[in-house]
């Protein structure tokens, strides 16, 4: 269809033209996929993964596999979920359990599926690699510190020597990163609340530090530090809804310079106890319209509901300082805030519900009829104590003391009961141990844990953390505290250099120094027996501390010329320190090599380190 032609003749296409070939054009368009690969993260997965698959030797935990697989009633002190994916993995390889795993080094019959038993925490311990680049990503680092940390990450020989055995700390740390990276991904899309990406990362961030729990209880500090980091941010929010006037209908306002518990002077709002609808609550409020009684109507509404609390005594609706708390019993009135009638009840039968009394507010006090303004507090409980405790006595007077049936506890019940159980035989576990360590001993890798010995040749496995990274990470933590330390003290001068930087560097410091601490600190608390695998958690912290502050230093020190080559030269050379010391100590993560009693002596670099030499 042609609507009119140019000055040369030719005709101008309508809207339903161009449309048509606007179709066609896009139907022209194959299908694709678009995906984009992340060479360096890529590149550090592979690393990560061929470190934790090499030569793959563990005796505790299999144990517990075995009983799960058989079916055999066990007491562990942790969660089930780190032995029940194993169970499964084995469960999937067709291994029934039958086999005495007693003894450390012991050889393998042919049916038991090895490979399969220790791929799942080498697996879930190698992404731990890509999950900590990613979260540096997420906190805005740059893509060298990323590297930098992904690359710490491959190169500690604990965390390799716990993810290449049938250990819990792999798994662990997975579900631990997950959940801080999934966080992040729900933080970082606050711009898209409510989207199908948003619930799913907020989901995923449920999932993971429940994963995490359900692993060993240590998990805890993880969800609490996610969550409240979430509560942070949400009271911010509401604080910014606050700020622009859109106040929750008031509800700020109202309770503005309100004693938290309901005390003489307060201003509440009165709740009809059957709504008049799902969803729609029917709040107590007063206005103009009378009713035949010559009073002001009271109804459920949402609108002029504010009424102050009053004693009998109180000549004003002030708030006594101290405030004095309305108990149960006590005779009150009820003053409508705007209006200052006080609800009164007289004995006039309701418009619409003649079988109760009309409820009121009087326009003077000149009515025919006298006031009836004051109000008994009855809360629930208080009402229903007295029913209860008689009740009580009744059924303790009748029933007799010989049960006549089985117990039957439902499974909450059960669950509690267990999680009591595990939680104090976990407090009792006091026992002395050649290899166990207390908190001080960890952050600069001063203890070691002997795993394994070949009495022929000297090999041996330690649990033994890489000094170079495990020390810089520490020192990055204090580092950091002093740097915010400065930046505070900067803010109260009026000095904002780098006011930009501060809300990102304030939130970095809560994620990571604070799950760093949080996860760390509670150990003093503790009087158990402890070994140095409980400090990995923590040092995923740490070592994502040290990549953030090289990489803020780095943006912030553009001012001084030199500054930022000289923090480059400094992440190179503890990278490359990093690396040396990792290959020089990964005979003790793989105990693929024979050692003779010089070459340990050697590599004793701390005498608090415990190696093993041969009995001669």
């Amino acid at each position: 269809m042609i609507a009119t032609r140019l000055g040369d003749g030719s005709p101008i296409p309508s809207s339903l033209d161009e449309n048509r070939r606007s179709v066609r054009g896009q139907r022209s368009k194959p299908f694709s996929v678009q995906f984009e690969i992340d060479i360096m993260q890529f590149i550090l997965f592979v690393a990560a993964l061929g470190t934790r698959m090499w030569q793959f030797d563990e005796l505790h935990f299999g144990k517990f596999l075995s009983l799960y697989l058989q079916r055999i009633f066990f007491f562990d002190l942790h969660p089930p979920l780190g032995k029940m994916l194993l169970a499964l993995a084995g469960g999937f390889s067709g291994f029934e359990g039958d086999i005495s795993l007693d003894r450390i080094g012991a050889e393998y019959s042919a049916n038991v599926p090895v490979y399969q038993l220790r791929f799942l925490p080498a697996m879930m311990g190698s992404f731990v690699v890509p999950l900590v680049y990613q979260i540096a990503v997420e906190l805005g680092m740059s893509r060298w510190a990323a590297v930098l940390a992904g690359a710490f990450i491959v190169l500690d020989n604990a965390m390799l020597v716990q993810s290449r055995f049938m250990l819990m700390e792999g798994m662990l740390l997975f579900f631990q990163c997950l959940a801080v990276y999934s966080f992040l991904k729900f933080r970082n899309l606050s711009h898209r609340e409510f989207s199908v990406q948003w619930w799913f990362w907020l989901c995923l961030t449920g999932v993971a530090f429940t994963c995490t729990l359900s692993i060993k209880y240590l998990g805890f500090f993880t969800a609490l530090l996610l969550v409240v980091l979430a509560f942070k941010d949400f009271w911010h929010m509401l604080a910014d809804i606050t700020k622009s006037d859109f106040s929750l209908g008031g509800l700020a306002a109202l309770t503005k310079g309100q004693p938290v518990h309901v005390a003489f002077g307060s201003q509440i709002t009165l709740r009809h106890t059957h709504d008049t609808s799902p969803g729609k609550p029917c709040w107590l409020h007063s206005h103009l319209h009378l009713y035949p009684s010559g009073t002001r109507m009271v109804e459920g509404a949402v609108i002029n509901n504010r009424s102050p609390v009053t004693h009998l005594k109180m000549e004003t609706m002030v708030i006594d300082d101290p405030p004095k708390p309305v108990k149960h019993g006590d005779i009150i009135q009820l003053v409508h805030g705007i209006t200052s009638r006080a609800l009164n009840s007289h004995d006039v039968a309701a418009p619409l519900t003649p079988e109760n009394q009309e409820v009121s507010c009087y326009i003077d006090y000149n009515v025919s009829m006298p006031t009836q303004n004051l109000w008994r507090v009855l809360t629930k409980k208080q009402k229903t104590r007295g029913l209860e405790k008689d009740q009580q006595t009744r059924d303790l007077a009748e029933a007799e003391m010989i049960p006549l049936a089985p117990t039957e506890l439902s499974f909450w019940t059960k669950f509690k009961e267990l999680q009591i159980k595990m939680f104090m035989s976990n407090s009792d576990i006091d026992m002395e141990h050649k290899y166990s360590s207390c908190p001080l001993d960890w952050p600069f890798a001063t203890r070691n844990v002997a795993y394994w010995m070949n009495p022929k040749n000297n090999a041996q496995i330690h649990l033994l953390g890489n000094p170079v990274i495990w020390c810089c990470a520490s020192l990055s933590i204090f580092l950091y505290i002093a740097v915010f330390c400065v930046y505070l003290m900067r803010r109260r001068r009026g000095m904002y250099l780098f006011s930009g930087e501060w809300q990102h560097f304030m939130f970095v410091g809560q994620l990571l120094v604070g799950g760093y601490l949080l996860h760390y600190l509670p150990y003093f608390l503790t009087d158990r027996t402890l070994f140095l695998h409980s400090y990995l958690p923590s040092v995923v912290y740490k070592v994502l501390v040290l990549a953030a502050i090289l990489d803020h230093l780095y943006i912030v020190s553009f001012r001084v010329s030199y500054l930022p080559l000289f923090i480059s030269y400094l992440c190179l050379a503890v990278f490359t320190a990093a690396l040396w010391v990792f290959i020089q100590l990964s005979v003790f993560s793989y105990g693929n090599n024979g050692l003779s009693p010089e070459e340990i002596k050697n590599l004793m670099w701390k005498d608090s380190w415990d190696f093993l030499y041969p009995i001669k």
